[in-house]
């Protein structure tokens, strides 16, 4: 009698069971269907354009998640994380643009940036009407923009670390706009880096370094906030810095953190006039280190100011090996860099109605964003890796000379 009773309940179980995962589908294929005709709607109240196999895309990735989530996690919990899956599609899916008609736009560190040079062909080809600051009206970069981009493109003189050279690149834009043109967006890229430990780090160049990397970036805004606020225009500032950091950027990593509080700032008070703020987070390009030649010149500068303490301590090989081993690390994460994304970056946060306050590019960027969530002990051994070996073979010797 007990096992046919035991025998009924399984029958139960199993047959009630069933039922509630058919529920539990349909539920989600009304909540997809429910997505589907939200985008629709959006597409045409806004007037965006979704390629059918963009829809077709989100469709079977809403599939997959309903059939993933109904297999995993309970009715409550599933629909949570398939809201979370549609989320991620619906941020990645194309918003409304203005157009580039009678608009200008000015770009700094153009001849000394692979990204701000690509980035003022990308928008003089988009229709722009753009001026190229460049820190010297001679160099390679200032004469390849010439002969590339079109009429329309402007060359100004423009360095970042000299405040009486951006009041002349003001009076430059205004004078040179075209009839019924407006200048709408400044887009900020100038960036250096000199890599040295910050014990070894040479004040002055340190300084030097925070006002090219970060004060160059606020006087432009400063120079041009009448003319971005008049027409509710958009400022783009760039950061190189991740939430993940590697020993011997100490003035880099200050001065591009630097850069996105003044952004978060400069984004709540330009609200009011209808000017967006919007950051850039690239990885780090090939153009922010300086060159090996000067970056040794560099690593020279500082073996001459050592103490004898240091020199005892560090030794002439040091910075040799600081040199060589930074470059041939960071070489491969350089070469990741996917400028088409940046330009595309750019360009949503110029002419999008609704931009982002921040767009994260590359895959290395991402990853650095993922390391950051990492407790320190684990994140401090992986920028020990990332960290030239020499570094790490001086602070062993160190200890061990101490306890000796």
């Amino acid at each position: 009698m007990d096992s046919y009773r035991k025998q009924l309940l399984q029958q139960a179980s199993e047959s009630s069971k069933t039922p509630t995962r058919e529920y539990s589908l349909n539920s989600y294929a009304t909540l997809a269907v429910f997505f589907l005709i939200y985008i629709l709607l959006r597409n045409l109240r806004e007037f965006v354009q979704v390629d059918t196999k963009t829809l077709s895309r989100c469709l079977a990735v809403l599939c997959v998640a309903a059939v993933l989530c109904n297999a995993i996690f309970n009715i409550f919990v599933g629909m949570l994380v398939y809201c979370c899956v549609f989320a991620v599609l619906y941020s990645q899916l194309p918003r409304p643009h203005l157009t580039v008609e009678r608009r200008a736009v000015l770009i700094t560190g153009c001849d000394t940036g692979i990204i701000g040079f690509s980035l003022a062909c990308h928008l003089d080809k988009l229709g722009f009407q753009v001026f190229a600051g460049c820190a010297s009206m001679d160099s390679n970069g200032a004469k390849e923009l010439k002969s590339q981009a079109s009429e329309r493109l402007k060359i100004v003189a423009l360095d970042v670390e000299n405040m009486d050279e951006i009041s002349q690149a003001f009076e430059f834009v205004i004078d040179n706009l075209e009839d019924g043109v407006y200048l709408w967006g400044i887009v900020n890229t100038v960036s250096i880096i000199h890599v040295a430990e910050f014990e070894l780090f040479p004040l002055k160049h340190l300084q030097q370094e925070l006002e090219l990397n970060s004060m160059g970036h606020v006087r432009v805004c400063k120079q041009f906030i009448p003319l971005i606020r008049q027409i509710g225009g958009r400022f783009i500032n760039f950061s190189y810095a991740g939430n993940f950091v590697t020993q011997g950027t100490a003035a880099y990593t200050m001065a591009q953190h630097a850069i996105e509080g003044f952004s978060d700032v400069l984004r709540l008070e330009m609200k009011k006039w209808g000017v967006f703020v919007s950051v850039i987070k690239p990885p780090i390009r090939e153009t922010d280190l300086i060159s090996k030649p000067e970056q040794e010149h560099f690593q020279q500068f500082i073996l001459e100011e050592l103490t004898e303490d240091q020199r005892e301590l560090y030794g002439d090989k040091y910075f040799s090996q600081v040199v060589e081993e930074t470059f041939n690390r960071l070489a491969p994460s350089v070469s990741m860099v996917d400028l088409s994304t940046i330009a595309e970056s750019v360009t949503d946060a110029l002419l999008s109605l609704k931009p982002k306050s921040k767009y994260c590019c590359g895959v290395m960027y991402t990853l650095c964003g993922i390391l950051s969530l990492l407790p320190d002990t684990v994140t401090d051994r992986i920028s020990a890796y990332m960290t030239p070996q020499s570094t790490t073979n001086i602070a062993a010797l160190s200890v061990k000379s101490k306890e000796q």
